[in-house]
């Protein structure tokens, strides 16, 4: 199975500094995965939540804003702090099941 770069370089215009920010083409296949592969994901994509964004279940945070957060150094712990309806269970999970993808997608 191909698996899209999650991150690419891009420009942030305030600070002038190059970021690695999830790619639009991960995104895509992440709504993909969300929507076709795995019923037990903690992600929920409903055209009547946040516009079909993928999000935690039973929450409208989209879980972008994880990946978000995490490349802007921020904490596991802080961003549950920010988002506490997002479980870590849940949270913990998602990692793990793409941080698994990536690694098994390398070793292929």
């Amino acid at each position: 199975m191909f698996l899209p770069p999650l991150f690419v370089p891009q420009m942030r215009i305030r600070s002038a500094q190059v970021e690695l920010v999830p790619s639009a083409i991960a995104i895509a296949a992440l709504l993909w995965h969300a929507r076709n592969m795995n019923a037990k994901l903690p992600i929920e994509v409903d055209p009547e939540i946040m516009s079909g964004t993928p999000v935690f279940r039973g929450t409208r945070v989209p879980v972008e804003t994880l990946f978000n957060y995490l490349l802007d150094g921020v904490s596991l712990d802080e961003f549950l702090d920010c988002f506490p309806t997002v479980r870590r269970a849940d949270a913990v999970e998602l990692l793990e099941h793409f941080k698994q993808e990536a690694l098994s997608e390398v070793t292929s």
